[in-house]
């Protein structure tokens, strides 16, 4: 009998996680034909689209945009931007004919699609933590999150970032087994940095998760998995930084100096003036001045802090947090939406308009219970289900702190967050799952104390 309770249940599971894996598909797919983007080659689509292009038709990595003129030219290599998009994108490109907007399109069904995935990834991550209905839960609110599927109408980083990071945590939670295959292992770290050339901020997770590894696995694994881990994320990554001493005589930091500068205006705003909001750097006139150097950079920031110490500090230990992970796209057509757009299925009452109301109004709730699940992580659990994967919910905790520290030196800009929405909605509902076990705990120590 419990045997067949149990299938029976499994069944009722996996149907479910199938028809919420449908709604995500459906939602996806239907927000990708029915928007209209406004000019969808643009700003940093624009930058993608060029290095993509290059990749394609000379083999050159390169940001350099050529004229018509000079076709028969090669493009000079650069290392600004991380590769991991613009060589996603050129897949897709006719290596000999020009750019084609069938090709583009073909880039944003397929990323579509593994967003839609991700639906299912994030279910199996959470389960062996939530169980399978709260983690259903996490997939629901996954798959009707309208930031993550507007997303996919954009040729920008975050819907392939997010696949490639839970991905990552799919095959983190399978190798702290010690009969994992060390090919397993060693594609664990392979994933991760593939994450980290398609969004650079994840890169020096890998100085944490290490030690985080090697402290939770068993002493007689520890070698295998937290080198293997450490091996496929190097070996990834050293191809790129091999690639940019060939090429470009070393990296480039005016990425990593840009979001720096980006970032230290409180408010987003410079002077705080409204018209500046989102943009402050355009309005500063020293801006040339602070991207020349790291030195600059710090000394414009140096005194600017000293002149008005209260309202830096609050800025930098807090306000980035919040701007970070708040509902609008700041720095961008506003809401959930990056680029302008003259048209979109979220507009029309229906299904797509009542999700996007649905995730607005727990928008709020969701982030600050994700952040008191990302602390409550570390204490001891009273939640069953968790049992020996205590290390996993951990795990995700630091990589979500580790997210918002980087933002809080970083630019704070709330696009940034889109791939770390569904992290942010199983934390959430570790929280409201870990205090409803505390509570039924305390109060079964009181029924008891009372009997006596």
């Amino acid at each position: 009998m419990t045997f067949e309770n149990s299938r029976m249940n499994n069944i009722v599971v996996l149907g479910t996680l199938a028809a919420i894996f449908i709604l995500g598909l459906f939602l996806r797919f239907g927000v990708l034909a029915g928007t209209v983007v406004d000019t969808p080659v643009r700003a940093d689509a624009r930058k993608y689209v060029t290095y993509a292009y290059n990749l394609s038709h000379f083999d050159v990595y390169s940001g350099q945009r050529l004229g018509t003129s000079s076709l028969d030219s090669k493009p000079k290599p650069d290392a600004v931007i991380t590769p991991g998009y613009p060589v996603y994108l050129s897949l897709f490109f006719d290596k000999e004919g020009p750019i084609m907007w069938d090709q583009l399109k073909s880039s944003l069904q397929v990323q579509t699609f593994l967003s839609g995935l991700c639906v299912i990834f994030i279910f199996y991550i959470f389960s062996p933590i939530l169980g399978h209905w709260p983690s259903l839960g996490v997939a629901l609110l996954t798959a009707m999150s309208p930031h993550l599927i507007v997303a996919n109408v954009y040729l920008l980083t975050e819907t392939l970032f997010l696949f490639l990071m839970v991905l990552w945590l799919f095959l983190l939670r399978v190798i702290k087994n010690g009969n994992s295959s060390m090919a397993l292992v060693v594609l664990c770290g392979v994933f991760l940095a593939m994450a980290s050339l398609t969004r650079s901020w994840i890169q020096y997770f890998i100085i944490f998760l290490g030690p985080f590894i090697f402290y939770v696995v068993r002493k007689e694994d520890r070698v295998k998995v937290v080198g293997g881990l450490v091996a496929g994320f190097v070996a990834v990554f050293l191809i790129w930084a091999i690639r940019n001493s060939i090429s470009t005589g070393g990296g480039d930091d005016s990425l990593m100096l840009a979001t720096l500068h980006h970032g230290m205006y409180p408010g987003m705003m410079y002077e705080m003036e409204l018209k500046s909001f989102g943009f402050p750097y355009r309005f500063d006139p020293e801006a040339a001045f602070i991207t020349q150097s790291m030195v600059n950079f710090f000394d414009v920031l140096w005194r600017r802090a000293s002149e008005e110490p209260w309202r830096y500090f609050s800025w930098y230990l807090w306000g980035k947090a919040s701007m970070v992970m708040s509902w609008d796209i700041i720095a961008g057509f506003g809401d959930v939406f990056i680029y302008p757009i003259t048209k979109t299925p979220y507009q029309e009452a229906g299904v797509f308009r009542w999700t996007h109301s649905v995730m607005y109004y727990l928008h709020a709730p969701l982030t600050w219970m994700a952040v008191f699940g990302a602390l409550m992580a570390w204490f001891p659990s009273k939640l069953k289900v968790v049992g020996n994967n205590v290390w996993l919910i951990r795990a995700i905790s630091l990589l979500f702190i580790y997210f918002i520290a980087i933002h809080m030196v970083a630019a704070p800009f709330p696009r940034y967050s889109i791939p770390m929405r569904p992290v942010m909605y199983g934390l959430a509902i570790y929280f409201v799952a870990d205090i409803w076990q505390r509570s039924k705990y305390v109060r079964c120590r009181v029924k008891r104390l009372t009997n006596r």
